[in-house]
């Protein structure tokens, strides 16, 4: 059998029985798969050595398991395409002779590979595939690198519950076990996740954990991307000094480094030292970090790395440039995962837009950016809540695990407990999962006044509209706008807006049939879909609430108002439009035109 000797003159060891050279062969492949994430310069050489040995024995199991750390090195630190060829030298291994724990990571391979090729859809039920794999056949491990890599393909595909869920599951795994890189490179993944979802009590316990496991036991893998993740933390708390103490000890030393955690270190570092007014070595940082972020195609470092330039550039007061590369930074930002740039984006954004005198501009980036930070707020404690509830159930099952565990050696009746604790377990999964679909309903659900918020609105109205066209009725759609609650606010205090907004709530759910819904559509602007209705209707409709809002008393800590009204405006489907935004902006437009006629009624869309 001819083996690819990749590391020039290394011999193999006089061996002579092939019965000691496996086991020496074996060696060599778990001191390299050790040594991924502990000391990544040492695996070519411990697994080369291992495939020379293995193909001068015909040793086909170790051959397999030499390729499959060769691979993973090449995923990590070389070429996608040679890692492949890697992984499809190593399936050819494990046909030869069997072994199912190598096949199973041979998939992991191939989906980590698609993943890194921007390809998360196909990695993920490749994935899901090798979790239904049977316990006896996989190292404990394994499955947190399984577990792992479907979380990230998950976040990269938006299916937050999911994400979290894995990276827990993961987590619970690798502190059962004691493996501090593991549980370091998977509290780093978590917390970086709890960042962008602005969770930020639990995204500063897991990057700080992660952090001081890299800092203790020596991970240079992980160490510099852990502590750009907590730096990142402290710069999103504007804790600026802070995140240059972080960074500061580790430039010039990221040796064994991917290349795409290396810009991301390198934006960071740039960054604290723009915060500094050191231009100089932020742009020395940024232009390195910049290269690297195209290198690995990495959208959410190169929205960062403009974010920084853009900063650089205004504070050399070239505020034109630095409008330029913000908006550059916004179409980047739209299309990664990363709630927080979009945000960061958005609001930088909108004071450039102020400072080049374009007000229009200015205020309707901010409107984005405040609708934008409230949906992460409100997703935020969702997450919270979710994530304690993942916790504690896995720690139960864990416990009672464990406990079944510790009987098996008293009676050999410890068998059926343990498979009883097991449906106990599925059944708590079940429960979590019920869980999330309520917790799915909070995210949906404006927190004071209890209506469906803009974002169900968006879902539903698609919904509203296919099922009018395929049943052929009219639907419309009526937008409010309570009259002058700027002064209410001024006036009266925030508490008392709160309390009218409460109320108009009230007056939509008691005014609506069972068909139609109603929401927040944003401040003091709420709409209705109304099915099976005409403008001429629908505009009735609205009067006659507008009839009962005039006449309703508003009382708040024993301050009464009455009188308040509003403005509305009603366009119809299919008329006026068969598509959500196209309804949404002529009912706008006809609310927009029932204000400049003086408030106080009800206008519907020009035709």
């Amino acid at each position: 059998m001819s083996s690819i000797n990749h590391y020039g003159t290394d011999k193999s060891p006089a061996l002579n029985n092939p019965g000691a050279a496996r086991v020496q062969i074996r060696r060599l492949n778990d001191l390299a798969w050790d040594c991924q994430f502990v000391d990544p310069a040492q695996v070519p050489r411990l697994a080369g050595r291992a495939e020379k040995m293995a193909s001068e024995f015909d040793d086909w199991l170790g051959l397999g398991w030499a390729l499959i750390n060769l691979a993973f090195h090449q995923i990590r630190f070389g070429s996608l395409d040679d890692a492949q060829g890697l992984f499809e030298r190593a399936q050819h291994c494990f046909s030869k002779q069997v072994d199912r724990r190598g096949s199973w990571l041979v998939m992991d391979g191939f989906a980590l590979i698609l993943l890194r090729q921007g390809d998360p859809a196909s990695a993920r039920p490749m994935l899901q595939a090798v979790l239904d794999a049977p316990e006896a056949e996989r190292d404990p491990l394994d499955w947190v690198l399984t577990l792992n890599t479907l979380a990230t393909s998950c976040t990269e595909l938006n299916d937050t519950d999911a994400a979290l869920r894995h990276f827990y599951r993961a987590l619970e795994i690798a502190e059962r076990i004691g493996s501090m890189p593991r549980i370091a490179q998977v509290s780093m993944n978590l917390g970086y996740v709890h960042l962008m979802l602005g969770s930020h009590v639990e995204s500063l316990r897991l990057l700080t954990q992660a952090v001081e496991i890299a800092r203790s036991v020596n991970l240079p893998f992980i160490m510099p991307i852990a502590v750009a993740n907590l730096a990142l933390y402290h710069i999103t708390q504007g804790q600026h000094a802070t995140a240059y103490e972080l960074v500061s000890p580790l430039l010039g030393h990221t040796e064994w480094v991917e290349t795409g955690d290396l810009a991301f270190f390198g934006v960071i570092a740039a960054q604290t030292f723009a915060m500094r007014g050191d231009r100089i070595a932020a742009l020395r940082y940024l232009h390195d970090a910049g290269k690297k972020a195209q290198v690995a195609e990495d959208k959410a470092c190169q929205t960062h790395c403009l974010w920084v330039e853009s900063l650089l550039a205004r504070q050399h007061g070239q505020t034109g440039e630095a409008l330029a590369l913000m908006e550059q930074a916004l179409v980047l930002a739209e299309t990664v995962p990363d709630r927080h740039y979009l945000i960061e984006t958005l609001k930088s954004l909108a004071d450039l837009y102020e400072c080049q005198g374009e007000p229009t501009l200015a205020l309707h980036t901010l409107k984005r950016h405040f609708a934008a930070r409230e949906e992460m707020m409100c997703l935020a404690t969702t997450v919270h809540v979710q994530s304690l509830a993942i916790q504690h159930e896995i720690s139960r099952a864990r416990m009672e695990r464990d406990f079944a565990v510790a009987r098996q050696a008293e009676a050999e009746q410890a068998a059926h407990d343990l498979e009883r604790l097991n449906r106990f377990l599925n059944h708590k999964i079940m429960e979590v999962e019920s869980l999330r679909d309520q917790l799915h309903e909070l995210v949906v659900r404006d927190p004071l006044t209890n209506l469906y918020n803009r974002r169900h609105l968006q879902d539903e109205l698609c919904s509203a509209l296919q099922l009018a066209a395929r049943q052929h009725f009219s639907l419309c759609v009526v937008l409010f706008d309570l009259d002058h609650f700027k002064v209410i606010n001024d006036t009266r205090g925030h508490a008392f807006g709160d309390a009218v907004l409460v109320a108009f709530a009230e007056l939509l759910q008691s005014s609506v049939r069972g068909s139609d819904f109603a929401c927040r559509y944003g401040g003091e602007e709420f709409c209705l879909v109304m099915y099976d209705i005409d403008t001429s209707t629908a505009v009735m409709r609205a009067a006659e609430m507008l009839g009962h809002w005039c006449e309703r008393r508003i009382t708040y800590k024993g301050v009464d108002v009455v009188g308040l009204s509003f403005s509305a405006g009603v366009a119809e489907y299919p008329v006026d439009g068969t598509e959500p935004d196209r309804l949404l902006s002529r009912a706008d437009a006809a609310l927009y035109r029932a204000k400049q006629r003086g408030r106080s009624r009800i206008d519907s869309a020009e035709r």
